[in-house]
């Protein structure tokens, strides 16, 4: 399920739905700490770096470190983060 919705070509709704921007701060309010979606959806670095399209798990495992090799996510990572929380909320809902 995560793959069609990561294959389909989204629509206009779609993407106006998540992409909904706070324009007092200029920013985009739908946006999710990778971290977080790991620990909601209790994922392991590799699932998260599957999910997410790393070919490894470092560049995930670098955004925990403390010290120099820590690094930060890109923007686009927290709103990719979003939507795959939103899409899982959706069929977990629909599974029940």
């Amino acid at each position: 399920m995560l793959l069609v919705f990561l294959l389909r070509r989204p629509n206009a709704c779609d993407i106006e739905d998540f992409l909904a921007v706070d324009h007092s701060h200029n920013k985009a309010i739908y946006s999710m700490n990778p971290l977080q979606l790991k620990e909601k959806w209790q994922l392991t670095y590799s699932q998260l770096a599957a999910a997410l399209g790393y070919e490894s798990d470092y560049s995930v495992r670098s955004w925990a470190m403390e010290g120099k090799k820590r690094r930060n996510p890109p923007g686009v990572v927290h709103v990719c983060c979003k939507l795959l929380d939103a899409e899982w909320e959706r069929n977990k809902q629909s599974i029940k």
